[in-house]
């Protein structure tokens, strides 16, 4: 079975399990399809599929968003300056030129963060971070989550 087909059956399967026939209805089995499909390849050792793969993705980007809000929000309204603002060159691994763009909008995307600029050869994104503690760390950080889901995707 296609791997897009047993989406499709595992969502209808949901929406014949919970009795609702409307687009979240089927959007939500979707949901449940990824997951599930993830949890079985990550245990048989396997990498997980594009859609699956972008979906984590999204999911992360929305959770990564809520955050990013919740925190920026939180140093707007304090009477104290908790900014420290900063600059981090963080350098991609090779990639597709728009795997850095996606990645380089996901970070615009994000309060707190701004992409300043993509070196011309595609190897570095330089982002300017609202609250710099530890480059190393901010780096690390941008690397291990967007760039990593990202290269998930078109993996």
């Amino acid at each position: 079975m296609t791997s897009l087909a047993l989406y499709l059956t595992i969502a209808i399967i949901w929406m014949l399990l919970t009795g609702r026939f409307t687009g979240p209805a089927f959007l939500v089995g979707l949901l449940v399809a990824a997951v599930a499909i993830g949890l079985v390849e990550r245990s048989l050792g396997r990498r997980r599929s594009a859609p699956a793969a972008l979906l984590g993705l999204v999911a992360y980007f929305l959770w990564e968003l809520l955050l990013s809000n919740l925190r920026v929000a939180r140093a707007v309204l304090s009477p104290r300056l908790t900014a420290r603002p900063g600059i981090v060159r963080v350098p991609l691994a090779p990639q597709k030129p728009w795997q850095a763009t996606v990645f380089a909008n996901m970070v615009t995307m994000t309060p707190g963060t701004l992409s300043i600029d993509v070196d011309p050869e595609l190897r570095a994104v330089y982002v300017h971070v609202m609250f710099l503690d530890d480059a190393d760390a901010q780096r690390a950080g941008l690397k291990g989550s967007f760039e990593r889901r990202i290269l998930e995707v078109s993996a």
